[in-house]
């Protein structure tokens, strides 16, 4: 009896490790930087998300915003989004500003517990602005703190979005 019960938990212990590595998703991930800007893919299972993105950092060094840019099977214009704290006051667009150029407004699209986020197609005339800049100024009206100026790097915006132009075509 002994015997027996040593063989079913030698047999549990040595297969255990087996059974659960073949239930694990195969992912893979790609992380390149190209200045202030990275180039990011996962694949899980054979499905793929790539995306170039850039932080805004805080005075506390926290994360205060994220800008980044997608390009989906079957879109003829990237995806733009931006993620903004949660008390960001909706009713109120927010507004990306370029060196020397008329602004251009976004709607929120929604929100979760995490952020506020605008997904939107990127027009022509933003795509060329984000690769000839050196930085966007992104205004938002806060619940709390009133109106914020965040101001983002756009060093290494066009080499990054080269990249993933050149990775989303080789798919």
């Amino acid at each position: 009896m002994f015997r027996s019960l040593a063989y079913i938990i030698c047999f549990v212990v040595v297969s255990a490790p087996f059974s659960f590595a073949q239930t694990e998703p195969e992912s893979k991930t790609i992380s390149e930087r190209y200045k202030d800007w990275t180039f990011n893919c996962i694949a899980v299972n054979g499905i793929e998300q790539c995306e170039i993105a850039t932080r805004i950092i805080a005075q506390d060094g926290s994360v205060f915003s994220q800008i980044s840019v997608q390009i989906k099977d079957g879109m003829t214009e990237p995806l733009l989004q931006i993620a903004v704290p949660v008390m960001s006051d909706l009713k109120v667009p927010l507004v990306m500003e370029f060196e020397l150029e008329k602004a251009v407004e976004f709607q929120y699209s929604f929100c979760n517990a995490q952020a506020c986020f605008i997904v939107e197609p990127t027009s022509e005339n933003v795509l060329i602005s984000l690769k000839q800049k050196n930085e966007v100024i992104l205004t938002l009206r806060s619940i709390v703190n009133g109106d914020i100026r965040a101001r983002a790097s756009l060093l290494g915006f066009s080499d990054a979005f080269a990249r993933l132009s050149e990775y989303s075509n080789d798919k």
